[in-house]
């Protein structure tokens, strides 16, 4: 009788954290919810399940079936290990990265954005030691290409990015801004891309600064990567 009963509260906390990762993923996909509320659902019920897959696989052992509360919770479990994995990225705990670190593009539309009143939009200063440390290689692009025709062709990539929405795009002052958002969970990210003039032609900066969080997990230094790889293949 009472190994039933552990057996029955154990099927019920399984099914309560299995629940409460997929309630995580809904609210972060159908945007019910903040993206940190959405993420923290997600985290607790992945971690409880993963514990409690412990509890179940030593049952399992002892030849007991696992039923559908253990499989639930096996699975999501072993979802939250996965999703833990394949995002863990090499980045140090910040979230704002930048290619001048002597000048960083600045952001104007984003500090009206309703989500930014309030926040410092400026770039810290103690970041860029240890950006140098693990992102050395995020840095200035040096075009032959006259300014407006590299601009023209940075707001043609923004423009065509899939999780970006641009939300201003300025000639007079070479700026293109643009929030990004996270699939599942739905993280916002501000990028601004700075294009000027320079004596052999024109350069090019790009800032991508999160939101939420202390680390982005390398997000923005391989959104940068990656906007910078489109621009050099555009622009030969």
């Amino acid at each position: 009788m009472v190994t039933q009963k552990r057996s029955q509260w154990l099927d019920r906390i399984g099914s309560f954290f299995a629940l409460l990762l997929f309630a995580g993923i809904l609210v972060g996909w159908l945007r019910l919810g903040a993206a940190l509320t959405a993420f923290y659902l997600f985290a607790l019920g992945g971690i409880g399940a993963a514990l409690v897959s412990g509890a179940f696989f030593v049952r399992r052992l002892r030849g007991h079936p696992l039923g559908a509360p253990g499989l639930a919770t096996v699975a999501a479990g072993l979802a939250f290990i996965l999703a833990v994995l394949t995002s863990s990225g090499d980045g140090p705990p910040i979230n704002d990265f930048t290619t001048d670190l002597q000048e960083p593009p600045s952001f104007a539309h984003a500090r009206t954005l309703p989500a930014n009143l309030g926040r410092d939009m400026e770039y810290p200063e103690e970041y860029a030691a240890q950006q140098t440390e693990c992102c050395g290689d995020l840095a200035p692009q040096t075009f032959s290409t006259q300014s407006s025709e590299t601009f023209a062709a940075a707001a043609a990539i923004a423009e065509a990015e899939p999780q970006w929405t641009v939300v201003l795009v300025n000639p007079e002052n070479g700026t293109i801004e643009a929030t990004a958002s996270t699939l599942i969970f739905g993280f916002q990210d501000d990028i601004v891309v700075r294009v000027r003039p320079s004596d052999s032609g024109s350069i090019v900066d790009i800032r991508s600064k999160s939101r939420d969080g202390k680390s982005d997990l390398g997000a923005n230094a391989a959104r940068i990567r990656s906007f910078q790889n489109k621009l050099s293949d555009q622009i030969r």
